[in-house]
């Protein structure tokens, strides 16, 4: 869930980890064609039914893993609902609230792993090899380029979501 920077890292992580088929979720239509052009098997835009449709493409399973990229209250919330029973929810993106409603007994009764995750601890160098290889692509990431002295309007940018951006780089 989620098809920014870290959630399209996600992706490519995913598939070089070896799954063999990868939906996306955002409210995006570029960022859901991103996802698309770097190899997402499904793209879903969030609020066309994406409960219904993830049960589709998982022949009625639900997904296996859930990474959740987005971090809102909704996302996490949705991603225990789009999980199989037995699967695993990954927290990824921070909500800005720290409490919030929760599925907790519908995560119970399928007996969802929730796994959270705060900034990758020693997988630096296996992180580097895989962009080294070509494995990961950083490069499609990269929508716009400023100057150094541009660099308040590429953080507003960013934080707006304006003009197609995925990654705002600062050239120094």
């Amino acid at each position: 869930i989620g098809a920014g920077p870290i959630g399209l890292v996600t992706l490519q992580v995913a598939q070089a980890a070896g799954a063999s088929s990868v939906a996306v979720l955002d409210l995006d239509a570029g960022r859901l064609a991103t996802a698309k052009n770097l190899g997402a098997t499904i793209v879903i835009n969030s609020q066309d039914g994406p409960e219904e449709q993830v049960r589709e493409f998982t022949e009625g399973r639900g997904a296996d893993i859930v990474f959740d990229a987005a971090g809102s209250p909704k996302t996490a919330a949705l991603a225990v609902h789009l999980t199989r029973r037995g699967g695993r929810v990954v927290m990824i993106g921070f909500p800005l609230e720290d409490n919030f409603p929760y599925p907790l007994v519908t995560a119970m009764a399928k007996e969802t792993d929730i796994v959270t995750v705060f900034r990758y601890a020693n997988v630096y160098q296996s992180s580097i090899d895989l962009v080294a290889s070509g494995r990961i692509d950083l490069k499609t990431l990269i929508t716009h380029r400023f100057p150094l002295e541009q660099t308040e309007r590429a953080l507003l940018l960013s934080d707006r979501r304006e003009d197609g951006v995925i990654k705002a780089m600062v050239d120094v």
